[in-house]
């Protein structure tokens, strides 16, 4: 289980430092993928994105909402160097609004991790009200 927060700057080649107590629990490959909202990059472990594709598989082909988040949800494997380091591809910084070298948050969310560029994890939490929490937390049962 993904927990906790760390902040990380990408390198002059746009690769990210995976902590060491997420690399051991992602393994030696992993997915990237854009997150549904527009503000982050989600990585799954292997079984995780496994596990995600064969629910879309599962779902009637030729629906229309299906072939979307098919599309949507593309992926780049990621296979950490002997450092812990990743490439972050272009298009995902691009789509998470993450500036070359820049500051980025990792977020552990539990069977995920998401990459958020600090600006946008700072906007995202400042955002979020009480009130916002407790209808969400009625919401899921909790």
């Amino acid at each position: 289980m993904f927990q906790g927060e760390s902040d990380h700057t990408l390198d002059d080649k746009n690769r990210l430092i995976i902590p060491t107590k997420y690399r051991s629990l992602l393994g030696s490959r992993f997915f990237l993928t854009r997150g549904y909202n527009g503000a982050c990059i989600w990585v799954f472990t292997e079984t995780e994105w496994n596990s995600f594709v064969e629910a879309l598989d599962a779902r009637p082909q030729l629906d229309e909402d299906t072939v979307m988040l098919k599309r949507f949800f593309t992926s780049a494997e990621a296979t950490p160097d002997s450092q812990g380091r990743i490439a972050v591809p272009p298009k995902l910084r691009a789509y998470a609004n993450i500036a070359d070298h820049g500051t980025v948050v990792i977020v552990g969310t539990g069977s995920k991790l998401e990459i958020w560029s600090k600006a946008g994890w700072d906007d995202y939490n400042d955002n979020i009200t009480p009130e916002m929490i407790s209808k969400a937390a009625k919401g899921v049962g909790i």
